[in-house]
């Protein structure tokens, strides 16, 4: 477009998708509307799997921080230590998914060049930064909630394993992974609209699931099995005395759910 625009004789225009005929204009913005929400909802999906890996990662290293603790480590070097641990692995499968995703790329090509009468236009670098990018903003904004729980290990922990230390997690820490993701979300939308849409229908999704998880842990507390049932009793009392760990996963699986069954009605329509 760019070559042919100052090349344009007298009784010449430039068609493009965006001026073409209505149906193609249609069909074009309604394929990018596509893919911008599948972009939307594989950062939802990361969100998702980044929380709960780091909520077990602290779970399984409490215990080895607490002798770090003993030893003389400070709660820095501690967060030094483990946070440089996810950013070294955050970083690996980023650049991971570029590769995966220009070979990908490239596929699509040879299996589309005896469509076009053109070759296409090579990649450029925008792509490699953008999801360095976005996978550094999910790993800043949902692992490091968890991590910073592990400055607070108490070298007593050694002795009493106790979890409550831990418990008490940042307030501001979980309101700056929320802020990254609504802002990754508008980003990648391209358009106020569509960003507005998924991350209203996203808090939406998040509140109708809190509620139904709390109500369904205060059913099953209604239920008393007897007798042989002992496991069902200790599963169900354990559900309702760790309510909040509870309440995350049930979220947050309810969510990763919804945006797959999203993605394929969207690709069933489009299609």
């Amino acid at each position: 477009e760019g070559w042919a625009k100052p090349r344009l004789g007298r009784g010449e225009k430039l068609e493009t998708l965006d001026n073409a005929r209505p149906e193609i204009r249609n069909l074009t913005e309604r394929a990018q509307r596509f893919l911008r929400l599948a972009a939307l909802l594989a950062v939802v999906l990361a969100a998702v799997a980044t929380a709960l890996a780091a909520e077990r990662y602290l779970r399984r290293h409490l215990d080895a921080c607490a002798v770090m603790r003993c030893l003389g480590a400070s709660g820095a070097q501690i967060l030094l230590i483990h946070g440089g641990e996810f950013l070294l692995f955050g970083l690996l499968a980023t650049v991971a998914g570029c590769v995966l995703g220009y070979a990908v790329q490239a596929l699509l090509v040879q299996l589309l060049g005896g469509l076009l009468a053109g070759g296409l236009p090579a990649p450029s670098a925008w792509p490699w930064l953008q999801g360095l990018l976005v996978g550094l903003l999910l790993m800043a904004g949902f692992a490091l909630p968890p991590l910073l729980r592990l400055r607070h290990v108490l070298p007593l922990r050694v002795l009493r394993r106790e979890f409550a230390a831990t418990e008490a997690a940042s307030f501001s820490a979980y309101l700056l992974g929320a802020g990254l993701l609504a802002a990754l979300m508008l980003w990648l939308a391209g358009s106020w609209q569509l960003g507005g849409l998924v991350l209203g229908g996203l808090l939406a999704a998040l509140t109708l699931f809190a509620l139904a998880t709390r109500g369904l842990v205060a059913l099953l507390g209604l239920l008393r099995p007897n007798g042989a049932a002992y496991g069902w009793r200790h599963g169900l009392l354990n559900l309702r005395r760790r309510l909040r760990a509870t309440l995350v996963q049930a979220v947050a699986l309810a969510l990763g759910l919804t945006a797959l069954l999203l993605l394929v009605l969207a690709r069933s329509d489009l299609l």
